[in-house]
């Protein structure tokens, strides 16, 4: 409701219309008009509907303002989700590295420390890149690039599951079973196997997380801008809307 001189200003100057055009189809000064957009004063009920019938809109966006397109609804959740996730995993990422602190070299404490530093840092750095991109893309009117043109985005989507889940999976797991024996056994004597191609790329990913892990964000923001995940939006029902 305060905001009605600001919509009624808005509207009129969308429309091309002066503040003496407008008095003189609603019969009042130009200072009434003036005074309705500065907030000095406010029209009553029936002003308001002259109101809307001059900017040819109706008397919903005289008071509240033109209505959310959907596509900007479903960014913003889209922007609440993965707001949400990068909260979770940041919070539980500094959780681990306040009990398992960096150069912990025994037992299950390694493993867990080894199991940070191969999932969550890459996630967490993965997510706030996207966020980072989806806040400017709000912000200042990015456009993402359609994810269902080209094989470009597939490229990207096959090489994120790559990094992410095929090369350190394996050594995730292993390295969760190891830390779990050496909890409950408090020994364990367990070696990864040596496997060609596989260890020189976990031992590239490592060098990424502990050198250059702004990789991540770099990469995080690369799937937004490349519209991954892609973001389904309905068309908004311009009928209300300002023409």
């Amino acid at each position: 409701m305060k905001d009605i001189g600001k919509n009624i200003k808005r509207i009129r100057q969308a429309k091309g219309m002066t503040q003496d055009a407008m008095a003189e189809v609603l019969f009042v000064t130009r200072q009434t008009v003036s005074n309705y957009e500065n907030g000095r004063s406010r029209p009553d009920l029936d002003m308001l509907l002259k109101i809307s019938e001059v900017l040819e809109t109706d008397i919903h966006t005289i008071i509240y303002g033109p209505p959310i397109p959907q596509s900007k609804k479903d960014s913003y959740k889209w922007l609440g989700i993965s707001a949400g996730i990068f909260v979770a995993v940041t919070a539980l990422y500094v959780a681990l590295c306040i009990l398992f602190p960096k150069g912990t070299v025994f037992g299950y404490q390694y493993s867990a420390r080894l199991v940070v530093q191969l999932a969550l840092l890459p996630l967490m750095l993965f997510v706030f890149g996207w966020v980072l991109m989806h806040c400017l893309g709000l912000s200042c009117s990015l456009q993402q690039i359609n994810s269902r043109k080209g094989n470009i985005p597939r490229i990207v989507m096959l090489f994120v599951l790559v990094f992410f889940v095929v090369i350190p999976a394996p050594y995730i797991v292993f390295t969760a079973i190891a830390g779990y024996r050496s909890y409950v056994y408090h020994s364990v004597s367990m070696r990864f196997p040596y496997i060609p191609i596989l260890q020189e790329a976990f031992q590239g990913i490592l060098f990424l997380i502990d050198k250059v892990p702004f990789v991540y964000v770099l990469l995080g923001s690369l799937c937004w801008i490349l519209g991954l995940p892609s973001i389904k939006t309905k068309r908004a029902d311009t009928t209300s809307e300002i023409k």
